[in-house]
């Protein structure tokens, strides 16, 4: 159970994990689109993806980022990738 005393909202996980762990979950989210990318799939799928599973509201103790974050990292990231030519 917790650590702390009853009513205590403190996360029992340390701040700078979660930190780190988000870090790590924009990192994951631009691999990902690189091999979607590689593989042929439509990268913007995840975007939108996350637009529509990620809630706007996050949770202080959540492990992922800020959906707003979320989202700016995933565009700016599609837009470095290179441009495919249509069929």
């Amino acid at each position: 159970m917790g650590g702390g005393a009853e009513g205590d909202t403190r996360p029992s996980v340390p701040m700078e994990y979660l930190k780190l762990w988000r870090s790590y979950e924009l990192d994951a989210d631009q691999v990902a689109l690189k091999i979607m990318d590689v593989a042929g799939y439509d990268p913007a799928a995840l975007l939108e993806y996350i637009r529509r599973t990620q809630r706007p509201v996050s949770n202080v103790s959540s492990a992922l980022p800020k959906r707003e974050e979320r989202i700016g990292a995933l565009e700016a990231a599609m837009a470095k990738l290179p441009q495919r030519g249509g069929m």
